[in-house]
């Protein structure tokens, strides 16, 4: 059953097909992922009495084109589709359609006609009514909504995510039910139920928490709060089980206790944050020996040459950590740490010494290493046969172009070295971001970072999204950059963080949650 909002969609589509001078133009429909868009295009085509065939676009080509644009004798069989009068012809995820495929789409919704395999044209048949479904946001999608293919199709229908609180009831109530007839949800657990429906995947998501609880419950039972955080544990363990931090897996119960500290209708925005830091943002033991060695091969410092570490700034543990390892991939002999700005420290060294080194984990905004950057000159003339290699693991471009405007007045005489780089994007809250927190750039989430670190951390405002604001989600195997959330690492007050950056406490156990790294 419909809810209010997707009978208005149903509707309007209904109305494309039979309103016109055209009886079934190819109408596309488009919305975000999981907005239902599929559920109103079926229901529009039991009205009017249309068999509904689907065919997903993200398939490889040739499947494709053997069911859309088969040989003729394929297309002259009885049992084709291309011989069923009065279908709805759905074709899903077209932002994920080849390109070798765009020209063959285009005569579809422009002509109403498509071409055989063998070159032979034939219209589409009669009472058969194109419908093209294309999800909006999708990050590397092939066609969006103002692309020309997007445009072809003459009519348009827009599917919104169902959010009000009464359909969203209705909508949770029908999922569950389709699972276990006699499930109801709880009044407590619809706060998570709609963050749930304003994740990246929206009713998708929503559908696949609610099921795999109701399959959980015994005859008679609610949805509560309770067991849908059971779920979201449960998919969040699954997550994290390939991130050992410091030799061990996160354990469930500590992921429990870090989400408990979400209001409910946060917590799949938090869990969405768990899973961008386990697919994308977590530098595994394997991933940062690779950056290691890369910084290594850039540098130019050649196998047993003698190099100099900068003490550039209060690196904490990470800074060290990070030269030792690049001085033992390198081969490296190293002499004393010297301190850029005081020449006091340069004394064990000859005028002839040819490296230095400043390291970092992350570069944010740049606005620590570029200052330093500039201030190299005094330096440089002492050593003027020297080379300053200024290196990080993980740059964010604004922060790395900033370095590089300090470095280019010295020329070849400073070399910025980053074998990985992010970009606004890879910034929570940012407009664009590839981390999905919610709606209006993850506002409320915003506001909770801001309150919980006034609360449990004592943060001031500005350090609430990590060191220069920078808001990252970057963590890394044995430490978590200040420039990261501090919701993630906080471990200082009365947070408790899901990757503290001192010791493991506070819901890990001894035994299987231990491994070598």
């Amino acid at each position: 059953m419909l809810v209010p909002s997707q009978e208005r969609a149903a509707t309007e589509l209904v109305a494309t097909a039979t309103g016109g001078l055209e009886q079934y133009p190819p109408t596309l429909i488009l919305g975000s992922r999981g907005a239902g868009k599929r559920y109103v295009a079926r229901a529009a085509a039991e009205q009017l009495g249309l068999d509904f065939v689907e065919i997903p676009l993200e398939q490889p080509v040739a499947i494709i084109r053997s069911m859309l644009l088969p040989p003729s004798e394929v297309v002259d069989r009885e049992d084709s589709i291309f011989q069923r009068r009065d279908s709805m012809i759905y074709l899903t995820r077209l932002e994920a359609v080849s390109s070798d495929l765009f020209q063959d789409l285009l005569m579809i919704f422009s002509e109403r006609r498509f071409r055989s395999s063998d070159g032979e044209r034939h219209p589409m048949p009669e009472g058969t009514w194109v419908v093209p479904s294309l999800s909006t946001g999708v990050t590397g999608a092939t066609v969006t909504a103002d692309h020309w293919l997007a445009q072809r199709p003459s009519r348009r229908v827009r599917v919104d995510v169902p959010l009000a609180s009464a359909e969203l009831t209705q909508i949770a109530e029908q999922m569950c039910r389709s699972v276990n007839r006699e499930a109801e949800v709880s009044n407590d657990a619809l706060p998570i139920v709609s963050g749930l429906a304003q994740s990246a995947n929206h009713l998708s998501t929503v559908a696949d928490v609610l099921e795999q609880a109701s399959r959980s419950l015994p005859s008679g039972q609610v949805v509560d709060v309770e067991s849908l955080l059971s779920v979201l544990g449960d998919r969040g363990s699954l997550m994290l089980a390939g991130c050992r931090y410091r030799g061990r897996i996160i354990t469930e119960a500590r992921l429990r206790n870090w989400l408990g500290q979400f209001p409910p209708e946060l917590r799949p925005y938090a869990l969405a944050l768990v899973e961008s830091v386990a697919s994308r943002y977590f530098i595994g033991e394997a991933r940062y020996h690779y950056l290691v060695r890369e910084v290594v091969r850039r540098s130019g410092v050649p196998r047993r040459g003698r190099v100099a570490f900068l003490r550039w700034q209060a690196v904490g543990k990470s800074g060290p950590r990070i030269a030792n390892d690049l001085k033992t991939q390198g081969a490296w002999r190293t002499a004393d740490d010297v301190d850029p700005a005081d020449d006091s420290t340069w004394t064990g060294l000859r005028r002839e010494h040819r490296y230095f080194l400043a390291v970092d984990d992350l570069v944010g905004s740049g606005g620590t290493m570029a200052p330093m950057v500039a201030g190299l000159g005094h330096l440089l003339d002492a050593f003027p046969e020297a080379t300053v290699v200024v290196s990080s693991l993980v740059a964010f471009e604004e922060g790395l172009t900033c370095v590089h405007d300090a470095a280019v007045v010295f020329g070849e005489r400073v070399r910025v070295v980053v074998p990985q780089i992010l970009d606004d994007r890879d910034r929570c809250f940012a407009p664009s971001s590839r981390i999905d927190l919610g709606e209006d750039s993850g506002a409320a989430m915003r506001d909770f970072c801001v309150a919980a670190g006034r609360d449990s951390m004592d943060l001031a405002p500005a350090d609430c999204f990590g060191h220069e604001g920078t808001a990252a989600a970057l963590v890394f195997h044995d430490h978590v950059p200040n420039n990261s959330l501090p919701i993630l690492w906080h471990d200082e007050e009365g947070w408790t963080p899901l990757f503290p950056r001192s010791e493991m406490t506070g819901g890990d156990t001894d035994g299987d949650s231990c491994g070598s790294g």
